[in-house]
């Protein structure tokens, strides 16, 4: 059992059925996401990290936030 794994998680739209993804694999800040076919690959794993009284989405393939435009 990967503890990676474990304490992350997949997010799906449920109208869709697709999976929120790092498009490319890209490592550069700043990039759109998009919705993809659900493959289970570490640009699609998403960790929640509590900060303060929320919680921030972090990206397991590359440590970057989900931040909104």
């Amino acid at each position: 059992n990967n503890p990676t794994i474990q304490g992350s998680a997949v997010i799906v739209n449920d109208m869709s059925g697709k999976a929120l993804d790092v498009p490319n694999s890209t490592r550069k800040a700043g990039e759109r996401l998009c919705q993809w076919e659900k493959n289970k690959r570490w640009n699609q794993r998403w960790r929640f990290v509590k900060q303060g009284k929320g919680v921030t989405i972090q990206s397991v393939f590359n440590n970057l936030c989900l931040d909104i435009a």
